[in-house]
């Protein structure tokens, strides 16, 4: 199977507005495996749909660190994509454990739209929780 991109230009899936320290529930799956992709995206040991499990319209990030986590009861693998700056920030995977979390700092963050992906890196799926907040 040739390997499909998420498309970090295109923002499909639900719009939800900015609040720091947030949860927001969300599913870890995906059939597309994106080490194929090229770029930075080729070093991602994850499967991924090709739609955002969630938008985020962020503003007055001046200063801030961006924080995005992911926990969940499977094997969870965590992709951010910044509008602004065209920039794929990597998460690291996370096993089976409950307490583990992947996270994406980002520091001096642009205002603007960004897509976060939650997948797995066996193409499994579960329940999972994406925290937002800035410090």
């Amino acid at each position: 199977m040739q390997a499909i991109a998420p498309n970090g230009d295109v923002a499909m899936g639900d719009k939800v507005y900015y609040e720091a320290a947030r949860d927001y529930s969300v599913i870890a799956n995906g059939d597309f495996d994106v080490s194929g992709c090229g770029g930075d995206l080729a070093q991602v040991d994850g499967y991924f749909t090709t739609q955002p499990s969630l938008d985020f319209e962020l503003s007055y990030l001046g200063g801030l660190r961006l924080n995005f986590s992911v926990s969940a009861k499977c094997s969870a693998a965590l992709l951010v994509y910044n509008h602004a700056d065209g920039y794929w920030n990597l998460g690291n995977w996370i096993s089976v454990d409950p307490n583990a979390r992947a996270e994406v700092s980002i520091m001096n963050p642009s205002d603007g739209m960004y897509s976060v992906w939650v997948g797995t890196t066996d193409g499994t799926s579960c329940d999972a929780v994406v925290t937002l907040s800035t410090s």
